[in-house]
């Protein structure tokens, strides 16, 4: 009995050491209770993802084309590439973030006098509209000139002996032409045309002709007849008209139906519908009555 005692005495100790060991080992994360997930990560992949976004929209901006300038004496011609785009509707142009111009029709040009800009370094933007978006290009940079008057004042700014000063020049903005008036649209009696006209606008050049917001025809002309059309089809008109400076708002929609003709019943030479069955008088066969045979005499 004295060994059992021993150890008896002994045992208890280390009972209470293997509590403590398991309490320390629970209370430094290591039981049941789950870890908090860590939040590290996914700050990471937002700062990540914006960082791609922001690429992304870099690339499609460096991608728009810049508007092309040409200078033709004191005029300016603003024209942009549209061949990325699908259903272009219209293409304005911006100066400073004022607009100068509109282009309704391929190459998609507009014209602005120099003398309406002041003398310096500008910068043009072109916005693209289709039937869905609107696409803002690249800026492109030209300079102006100053304005040449054709003779020397006769008395200057620092001309301090009558003290008169010179007034200056202040340019005109670029004047568009109205936009088309009294428009009428009358379909054919085949259903595959409609002839337009309108009234003829003052200072107008060309007119252009829309059908379902589509550019189809550019004329100098007040009428024009859209052919080739589908009969039984609703269309949707309107005209612009432009000169060499601007081009005008578009007219109210103008919406014709093209009929469907009837189909035409051919007549047959005799004058007789081809649907009525012709009659022909034929000579019945004469009827024959049968001989009667003479009995063989026996």
């Amino acid at each position: 009995m004295p060994k059992y005692n021993s150890v008896a005495r002994v045992a208890p100790p280390f009972v209470v050491l293997a509590v403590a060991l398991c309490l320390l080992y629970a209370l430094q994360g290591h039981g049941g209770t789950a870890k908090r997930p860590s939040t590290r990560p996914a700050a990471r992949d937002r700062a990540v993802a914006r960082q791609t976004s922001g690429a992304v929209a870099d690339a499609a901006l460096q991608s728009n084309p810049s508007p092309t300038v040409h200078k033709l004496g004191r005029q300016l011609q603003f024209s942009v590439d549209t061949a990325a785009y699908q259903h272009v509707q219209k293409v304005e142009y911006y100066v400073e973030r004022q607009l100068v111009g509109a282009a309704y029709a391929q190459p998609y040009q507009v014209a602005v006098s120099e003398n309406a800009l002041s003398a310096g370094e500008h910068s043009v933007v072109a916005k693209i509209y289709t039937g869905t978006t609107t696409a803002e290009s690249a800026p492109a940079s030209f300079r102006t000139q100053p304005v040449l008057s054709a003779a020397p004042p006769a008395e200057t700014a620092d001309d301090t002996s009558s003290g008169a000063a010179t007034t200056p020049v202040t340019p005109s903005a670029p004047t568009a032409p109205a936009t088309p008036t009294n428009a009428t649209a009358t379909p054919g009696a085949d259903g595959t045309s409609v002839s337009l006209s309108w009234t003829a606008v003052s200072g107008a050049s060309q007119y252009h002709i829309w059908r379902d917001g589509m550019l189809v025809a550019t004329t100098n002309e007040t009428s024009y007849t859209d052919s080739g059309l589908t009969p039984g089809q609703t269309y949707e008109y309107s005209l612009t008209s432009s000169n060499a400076d601007a081009t005008s708002a578009a007219s109210a929609p103008l919406a014709v139906t093209t009929p469907t003709p009837r189909p035409t019943t051919p007549v047959n030479t005799d004058g007789a519908s081809s649907d009525t069955p012709a009659i022909t008088n034929q000579a019945k066969p004469d009827t024959v009555a049968p001989t009667e045979q003479a009995q063989p005499t026996t």
